[in-house]
């Protein structure tokens, strides 16, 4: 015990050292904080998503006709820089290659103008039909392929429009969705309707249904009708869910998908033009994120919008404002996180060790005054994050929320810059902490009182 207390009274030169080492790189972290803050009190950093974001601005680039693509030196820059050594591209760093994300970045190279016998494209090639080729990737990445024709649109799912129909009561609707999957899946319905094929850079620069510009990833390019789900008449291959799905799918296909001859087809894609166009911010987004971004302005555009409408427009600006350029190259991220970004690290200047409190306090009997630090919650830069905070809780009439909880008052928080429709408990949960942790006072506060109810 005696030899224990001599060892803390006595630290030693590397616990001093190392005391030393994290004291200063606190001081530059919080220094850091502060130089990447925007003039308005916030911050938003880089999200990082793998090249299939990136490789689906290429393809709806492409399919808008708006060739050559943007920017797209700066794209096949970053797509390239991206591949791994075994010719691959990952769903995360330091993760095994994935068969879908390597044959979306292949493609979007080959759109881009990458020659076939390039090295990367030679290595990308080799990796995608190691996994089997293109028979083997994802459903999503099938209705990216099919809209230039090179997956029959037959082999991937029948996505009638008539789903957006069903009421809310029923156990399955499109509210019973998350907010990401149902505001990508409606516009979808549309996509997948009308089964547009788009031209390749191919040299005709028509639509061809039975495209061979990817043939070299088919391990057998004569049968591109590969299922995508297992056979109902080999039913102990898989599980019960799968079956039943599968099953679904297979009575929609008999039916045609409930093809335009259905009495309610026009009916139903009306209401789906009405639920996208409804949910467009005035920013032009959707969702706050990508895919029902790229999905929203393609479906529009198949029920009738012209390219050069404003609403149009103003959708592919937003989505050019997702995107982020260094010496990497030009990506495209799949979501922005400003509101995120700013509650986190709020709390951890709030939270940091040269974070003090103003005035003075009250200790065994005596006031003391605190000692001042580098860092007082009172900062005025503090004091502006909080009003940018504040002004970012969503207290509109808009929100899919409601669907479920009409008599619920307004109060959430969202990820992301213009996403009014879709608060969400993580983001308005963080907004509550940061809040409390700049003032305890807070929790009295409308604000917070509005979040709590809300979450």
């Amino acid at each position: 015990m005696e030899s224990a207390a001599k060892v803390v009274a006595a630290p030693t030169r590397e616990a001093a050292d190392l005391y030393a080492l994290t004291e200063n790189a606190h001081k530059l972290a919080v220094e850091h904080a502060w130089e990447t803050r925007r003039p308005d009190g916030h911050w938003n950093g880089e999200l990082l998503s793998n090249a299939t974001i990136t490789a689906e601005q290429v393809f709806f680039y492409q399919s808008l006709g708006m060739t050559p693509i943007p920017d797209g030196d700066a794209y096949r820059h970053y797509l390239l820089s991206n591949q791994q050594k075994d010719g691959s591209w990952s769903i995360a760093p330091d993760y095994p290659g994935d068969v879908s994300t390597s044959a979306e970045a292949y493609l979007a190279l080959k759109i881009l103008g990458v020659p076939q016998n390039h090295e990367a494209v030679r290595r990308g090639r080799a990796f995608i039909r190691r996994c089997g080729g293109v028979a083997t990737v994802r459903i999503f990445t099938r209705i990216f392929f099919a809209q230039f024709g090179l997956f029959p649109w037959d082999a991937t799912p029948q996505l009638p429009a008539e789903f957006i129909l069903c009421p809310s009561f029923l156990p399955i609707n499109v509210y019973r969705l998350s907010s990401w999957a149902r505001s990508t899946l409606i516009p979808l319905l549309i996509i997948r309707h009308h089964q547009k094929i788009y031209p390749l850079p191919d040299g005709n620069g028509k639509p061809d249904p039975n495209s061979k510009f990817l043939d070299e990833l088919w391990i057998h390019p004569e049968n591109k009708h590969v299922p995508y789900g297992p056979s109902l008449t080999r039913p102990w291959e898989s599980d019960l869910w799968s079956l039943m799905f599968s099953g679904i799918d297979s009575a929609l296909y008999c039916l045609g998908g409930l093809k335009p001859f259905w009495p309610v087809r026009r009916y139903a894609r009306r209401k789906c033009v009405e639920w996208i166009i409804d949910r467009q911010e005035r920013q032009g987004d959707w969702a706050g994120i990508i895919p029902p971004m790229h999905a929203g302005v393609q479906a529009l555009l198949l029920e009738g919008y012209k390219l050069e409408d404003a609403r149009i427009q103003s959708a592919i600006a937003a989505i050019e404002r997702f995107t982020w350029q260094d010496e990497g190259g030009k990506r495209l991220q799949s979501c922005v996180s400003p509101v995120w970004d700013t509650v986190l690290m709020t709390r951890a200047l709030c939270d940091g060790p040269t974070a003090t409190t103003t005035g003075e306090k009250e200790k065994g009997g005596h006031h003391h005054e605190e000692e001042e630090g580098p860092l007082r919650l009172d900062d005025e830069r503090l004091r502006q994050t909080v009003r940018w905070i504040k002004s970012n809780q969503l207290l509109g009439p808009e929100g899919d929320w409601r669907i479920y909880n009409p008599s619920l008052a307004p109060g959430g928080f969202s990820f992301e810059y213009s996403n009014t429709w879709y608060p969400d408990v993580d983001d308005t949960a963080a907004a509550i902490l940061a809040l409390i942790s700049q003032d305890a006072s807070a929790i009295d506060s409308a604000t917070v009182a509005s979040a709590t109810a809300w979450i």
